[in-house]
């Protein structure tokens, strides 16, 4: 009975292993960097052309008009343009957030900087917690079949053996 037990609990354990290995590996593909490359390139002649309008915005929130998220920071750190609260505000701020840094450019000379927001740490952490709550649910499945092995070795074995016990004493 123990070597079936075991054997059980081994197989269950390999089975949960080799699903959370392939759904790691499924999901791990999805996860890439942004590419926004021309369209940041485009952006930033805009910026280029239209730098004296926006060098006079302060601190303004604006309308997601691209498929990313950014700022637009002066060469002193004053931010100028944003698309949405949580976004690095600074040239700090965006560094440890591993988010895109562009110079902005005009007539040779560094006026700003575009910050573009980098999704992938939202996205690993997205994946992260359902990772968790992958393993957790295997876990508790797992818990659960073995406490509904133990019932029946219990059912099927001690009590019977306990019963037979009693009525060989009462003789």
């Amino acid at each position: 009975m123990n070597k079936r037990f075991l054997f059980v609990v081994i197989v269950l354990l390999t089975v949960t292993g080799i699903a959370s290995s392939l759904y790691i590996m499924k999901d791990g593909n999805d996860i890439v960097a942004p590419d926004h490359t021309t369209e940041i390139n485009r952006h930033l002649l805009y910026l280029k052309s239209s730098w004296d309008e926006i060098s006079s915005y302060d601190s303004r929130i604006i309308a997601k008009d691209k498929s990313y998220d950014y700022a637009i920071i002066d060469v002193d750190g004053r931010l100028l343009v944003y698309t949405k609260d949580k976004i690095a505000k600074t040239l700090t701020a965006a560094t440890s957030d591993y988010d895109i840094i562009r110079d902005i450019e005009v007539d040779g000379k560094i006026v700003g900087r575009l910050i573009v927001d980098n999704v992938m740490l939202e996205k690993l952490d997205r994946q992260n917690i359902i990772l968790v709550i992958v393993i957790t649910i295997t876990i508790l499945v797992i818990m659960l079949i073995v406490i509904i092995y133990y019932y029946y070795i219990y059912r099927t074995v001690v009590k019977p053996a306990r019963e037979q016990q009693k009525a060989e004493e009462k003789e």
